[in-house]
């Protein structure tokens, strides 16, 4: 994940990604949000390695009997931590290890859109920030529309970039894509919060 964060105001906390068991991942994103309280920070932002309502990579069947492929693995990990992110009010999910760019409109039940907009969301916003220019990576930068029916998918980018996120006050939060070759945004939207606190877990 390549972001730069400017402001005070955003709370960064992130979570380790375990193969082997999904109950130490949730433990530490409990311990990690339940610790930063609500003075000091008014957007709270998820970190980790790899994103869970990704739509644009394919996962292939394992062949070894009993094993899980990276999408139910992702999938198992979401199961246990989206109710965290609700219950705890998570504005931004921002991951890496995926070498592309991915941004969704705000995430609700069963990983389907809330809202087709970024004002009061009424969950996360996922984004994957994963390619600042990795080796093997084409060097070409392109971003493209990928919203399709039920999807909470916005864009898709490819190339060297990074997130620059400006939280300018308590209620807006600007996070812009910038390409390393040229410096130019490609993409940029605002998250208006005005109620920040706990999703409504019904929604």
């Amino acid at each position: 994940m390549w972001l730069l964060l400017e402001g005070t105001r955003v709370r960064l906390t992130g979570h380790p990604t375990s193969c082997s068991s999904s109950r130490p991942v949730a433990y530490a994103d409990k311990e990690s949000l339940s610790h930063t309280g609500n003075a000091s920070a008014a957007y709270y932002m998820g970190d980790g390695s790899e994103h869970y309502a990704t739509s644009g990579h394919e996962f292939k069947p394992c062949a070894t009997p009993g094993c899980k492929t990276v999408g139910e693995l992702a999938q198992d990990f979401w199961s246990i931590l989206a109710p965290i992110f609700v219950e705890f009010g998570v504005d931004v999910y921002n991951a890496g290890h995926v070498h592309s760019y991915e941004a969704h409109f705000p995430v609700c039940k069963d990983s389907k859109p809330c809202q087709y907009n970024y004002i009061n969301p009424k969950g996360p916003v996922h984004i994957t920030e994963g390619n600042g220019g990795v080796p093997g990576v084409p060097g070409s930068n392109g971003i493209k529309g990928c919203a399709a029916l039920g999807s909470s998918c916005r864009v898709t980018g490819t190339g060297g970039a990074y997130a620059r996120i400006t939280a300018w006050n308590a209620t807006h939060m600007t996070y812009d894509h910038v390409e390393n070759p040229t410096g130019n945004v490609t993409d940029s939207f605002t998250i208006i919060q005005t109620n920040h606190g706990p999703f409504n877990p019904l929604d």
